[in-house]
């Protein structure tokens, strides 16, 4: 599983940035914040701009460690669901055999 090495928030105060000013600043979204309160992973994008305001690189801020035992594998699913969403152009295909259906 992927845990945090360093505590992001307090890495954070270091840089100059309280929550007032994360907040105020926009420096990363509110549930980015409780995400990283709860050692819950954050998106690539808040990720990359952590980087950036810390002067860090994603391995000095994230750890993959593996699981202990007992604890459950998360599981990946490769498979598309069945009610996939038909792709885009083929959306625009039927639209414009209707259009052209009432022409």
């Amino acid at each position: 599983m992927i845990i945090y090495k360093i505590d992001v928030i307090q890495e954070l105060k270091k840089a100059g940035y309280n929550t007032t000013r994360i907040r105020k600043e926009h420096v990363i979204s509110e549930a980015s914040l409780q995400k990283i309160r709860e050692g819950k992973i954050i998106a690539a994008a808040t990720l990359d701009h952590l980087c950036r305001v810390l002067n860090l690189q994603p391995g000095d801020i994230l750890e993959y460690v593996p699981n202990s035992e007992g604890e459950p594998e998360r599981q990946i699913v490769t498979s598309e669901p069945e009610n996939k969403a038909p792709p885009f152009e083929e959306l625009i295909r039927d639209i414009q055999t209707v259009i052209d259906k009432y022409k």
